[in-house]
Parts: structure tokens; C-alpha cells; sequence
């Protein structure tokens, strides 16, 4: 537990972009050998090693959410970590269940499905056919629309914040004369 803190406060004292470019590769090297589908000499730790990582990339993600000073990297993070998650989990339902999807035979068809979908383009050269494919597609969308209102939501703070700072040093500034004023008048009442 010990190790976790430390690395968390390692990873919270690297530059917003120093963390981008060091979880980029980390997220799709992750999505390239986490197992998903048949037993081999690795997959149990594998498995364990995919249970770490989704473990402290998920408690880094909510402090970074949680926190509105975060840069806006951390949302970038974000998404990427969906569009990880979200291609495991197309990749893994068309392993079990071919019927699902057309089109859809790779990881890196997965990771090119889930990007189109997040991003709206979509092609048509991988679709969703199943039912349970478009359930899945249906909350990475909703997820998609949310994270970006969150996004802009946090854009416009970090960008409204030097003009909401400059209002509140103008209201302090012109605060000041009038109770500079009104101590001045209670000082020549309690003289006469």
C-alpha cells in the first residue's frame, strides 16, 4: 500500500504533459496484452498485472477529476483510458460473441472501431449487428457527450478564471473607498 502512495505522489509531482506522454504508451501497451480470450502460461499475471493498473489508473483518474485545479490533461487521460477500456471490452464481446460485430477481427480493429464511434466519424466498415454491441456502443456515446461538456466546462474555467480574478480585485478595490469613507464618518461622530 505503501508503494501505491509513492508512486501516486510521484505521478502527481510530473508535469501535466511529462504524464500524457508517459500514459500513452502505457494505456495501448496495456490494451495489446491484457488476455482476452483463451488460458496461457501468462494470463494469471497478466490478469493480476491488468488488475494493478486498472486499480491505480482508475484512483488517479478521480483525484485528478475531483481536483478542478487539474490540468487539462488529466481529462485527456481520461479519455484515453475509455477508449482503452472500451476497445478491450468491444474486443472481448466479438472473441465470445462473433455475431456482435462486422468487420471487427483485431485488437487494433477494436481500438480503430471505438476511436470512430467516440469521435462520431464512423465509417461503416466495422459495425455494431448485436444487441448487446449496441448497448455497449450506447454508453460509450453518452460517456462521449458527457466527457465533453466536462471538458468544456473545464476549458472555460481555466480560461475565465483570469477575468473572474480581475472582478473580484476591481470589487475589493472599489469595496475599499466607501469603507474607508464610512470609518472616516464613524471617527468624526465619536470625536464630536
Amino acid at each position: 500500500m505503501e508503494r501505491v502512495r509513492r508512486l501516486s505522489t510521484l505521478w502527481h509531482d510530473l508535469s501535466p504533459t511529462t504524464r500524457l506522454v508517459l500514459t500513452i504508451p502505457l494505456l495501448v501497451g496495456f490494451y495489446y496484452v491484457v488476455p482476452v480470450d483463451a488460458v496461457d502460461a501468462f494470463a494469471v499475471p497478466r490478469i493480476i498485472g491488468t488488475v494493478l493498473v486498472v486499480v491505480v489508473l482508475g484512483r488517479t483518474i478521480l483525484s485528478e477529476l475531483r481536483n478542478r485545479d487539474s490540468d487539462i490533461s488529466s481529462l485527456v487521460i481520461l479519455f484515453l483510458a475509455v477508449v482503452i477500456v472500451g476497445s478491450l471490452l468491444f474486443f472481448t464481446l466479438q472473441t465470445h460473441r462473433p455475431q456482435e460485430f462486422v468487420g471487427l477481427e483485431t485488437r487494433t480493429d477494436a481500438l480503430y472501431f471505438t476511436l470512430t464511434a467516440m469521435t462520431t466519424v464512423g465509417f461503416g466498415d466495422i459495425h455494431a449487428q448485436g444487441q448487446v454491441a449496441r448497448a455497449v456502443v450506447s454508453v460509450l456515446l453518452v460517456f462521449d457527450v458527457v466527457f465533453i461538456a466536462a471538458l468544456l466546462s473545464r476549458m472555460s474555467d481555466r480560461l475565465l478564471r483570469p477575468l473572474n480574478d480581475l472582478a473580484t480585485i476591481d470589487n475589493d478595490a472599489s469595496a475599499e473607498p466607501s469603507t474607508r469613507a464610512e470609518s472616516v464618518s464613524r471617527e468624526g461622530e465619536e470625536n464630536t
